[in-house]
């Protein structure tokens, strides 16, 4: 339940935002900083960097794994059961290459659609970014759906 919650209000704040917002922006200098944010990410989870990602992901981070681990089931973590993971190697270690797909600026959110292409695995991932503070941008929602080479 709460975890319903969290993605109504999620998709209330970003309906509001969309709602009151004239246009998205398309502007490389805007799509700039969230960019630099997955890059980071990126970076963290091929280097299993625990540290680095403690700065990156929202508190109410949450990943979400469709059907992994099997077909009938999705997998979802919340930030610290994440970084453990990334910090333990149990996940993570693969170096990508980032492609952006899509990037969405409105106000303080950010919606970006990321291919990331490594040796053993590609990975699309959309993910909900929000500024925090000036420049200061956070993951939210990590959503990708993980393919084998």
């Amino acid at each position: 339940m709460r975890f319903a919650s969290f993605f109504f209000l999620l998709g209330a704040l970003t309906f509001v935002s969309c709602a009151t917002s004239s246009t998205p922006s398309n502007n490389d200098s805007m799509n700039a900083a969230p960019q630099a944010v997955i890059a980071a990410f990126a970076d963290a989870i091929a280097t299993n960097d625990a540290a680095a990602l403690e700065a990156i992901l929202h508190p109410n981070f949450t990943v979400i794994i469709p059907r992994y681990p099997t077909a009938d089931k999705n997998s979802v973590l919340d930030r610290d059961t994440y970084i453990q993971l990334i910090g333990s190697k149990k996940i993570g270690g693969e170096r990508y290459t980032v492609t952006y797909d899509q990037t969405t600026v409105i106000d303080y959110n950010a919606n970006l659609m990321v291919t990331f292409d490594g040796p053993n695995t590609i990975m699309q991932a959309t993910f909900l970014l929000t500024e925090v503070s000036e420049g200061d941008w956070q993951i939210v929602v990590d959503y990708p759906i993980l393919r084998n080479k």
